[in-house]
């Protein structure tokens, strides 16, 4: 096993996840409105979303499909729009009423997995520097488990710091707040995606 590869894996996967995204502010605003249950849940199925995407990124890698470049820029045009629009329903209220606690927890895993798979952060980050990545064994699937589980291992880890820095370290009274300026850094996330997209296809269509 190739260690100095792995460990520059180790580091670009923990900036990667420390750096505020879409699925970070979805679980700040998760764990402020409704509590850790919930935001565990949205956590799991952004955990889902991202085996997904990497798995799609190491079928893409071996060469099993193919994906045009407009595919791409496509997928993510439509994951900013999505994550642009779960961040003006958090912009509307910055708190849910009691009777929502239940829908909203039954729907956490859905919206994890929504999220994740829409993230154009973690979607350019896997086709990018995952290639870059594959050979820190000569087997191809040992590999790709090991940049999994490592991958995984690491999002549960962070991501739960945030879960826990929202509900221990914050007081409630600045939940409202907190839940105010996450879903706005979603939508400034979301605007900056979709005018990235939008310049991208562009030029796909002059090409």
């Amino acid at each position: 096993m190739n260690g100095m590869l792995l460990g520059s894996w180790v580091l670009c996967v923990a900036v990667l996840l420390i750096t505020p995204g879409p699925v970070v502010m979805m679980l700040i605003t998760t764990a402020a409105q409704q509590g850790t249950r919930p935001a565990l849940r949205v956590l799991a199925g952004a955990n889902v979303a991202s085996l997904i995407l990497m798995a799609a990124a190491l079928v893409l890698l071996r060469g099993m499909i193919a994906l045009p470049a407009s595919g791409l820029t496509l997928l993510t045009f439509l994951g900013a729009g999505y994550i642009g629009w779960l961040a003006w329903q958090g912009m509307k209220t910055s708190t849910v009423s009691t009777q929502q606690y239940g829908q909203q927890d039954a729907s956490g895993l859905r919206r994890g997995l929504l999220v994740g798979i829409a993230n154009p952060k973690d979607i350019l980050f896997f086709a990018a520097l995952l290639p870059q990545f594959i050979q820190i064994t000569p087997i191809f699937m040992t590999s790709a488990l090991i940049l999994m589980l490592v991958w995984l291992c690491m999002d549960l880890l962070i991501m739960s710091g945030w879960i826990l820095i929202v509900r221990h370290v914050f007081s409630p009274r600045c939940y409202p707040l907190l839940i105010r300026l996450s879903s706005l850094a979603l939508l400034l996330l979301a605007l900056s995606g979709l005018l990235y997209q939008a310049h991208a296809f562009f030029i796909l269509l002059k090409a």
